[in-house]
């Protein structure tokens, strides 16, 4: 009897030691990184483009505007967001632009601008900056 205790006292012991060197944290399956603020122009009218490197490794197709909540500020009040479907600005696809699993691409936020003052984003993931306006 005395051995069975041992060897389930064992058995737990190492269970126990080898659980300790895993982690388990995971990497996020979606990640946006900014690339750039500035003014665009859009049927004539200037608004304000927020630039994202957009990665979606979540195993199936994807919206970046689904995933991630991007928020842009002009003199503390969020700015009201426009989506051009289907266009592509400065070579950067729309926020509501499908990308398939395994992909990156330059993904675009656009804002009505109220002003010249400088632009402050708040993204879903935590991230915050500010830019001027060029």
């Amino acid at each position: 009897m005395k051995k069975i205790v041992i060897a389930l006292i064992t058995v737990l012991l190492v269970c126990t030691m080898a659980a300790c060197g895993t982690t388990n944290e995971k990497e996020p399956d979606q990640s946006i990184t900014f690339v750039d603020g500035k003014l665009v122009n859009m049927n004539d009218t200037e608004y304000v483009g927020v630039f994202f490197d957009y990665t979606n490794s979540s195993g199936e197709t994807a919206l970046p505007c689904e995933s991630f909540d991007v928020k842009a500020f002009q003199n503390g009040k969020e700015l009201t967001i426009t989506v051009f479907t289907g266009q592509k600005t400065e070579g950067a696809i729309q926020c509501d632009t499908a990308v398939q699993t395994g992909t990156t691409a330059n993904v675009v936020w656009i804002y009505e601008k109220e002003d010249d003052s400088p632009v402050s984003v708040e993204c879903s993931d935590g991230q915050k900056f500010e830019f001027e306006l060029k």
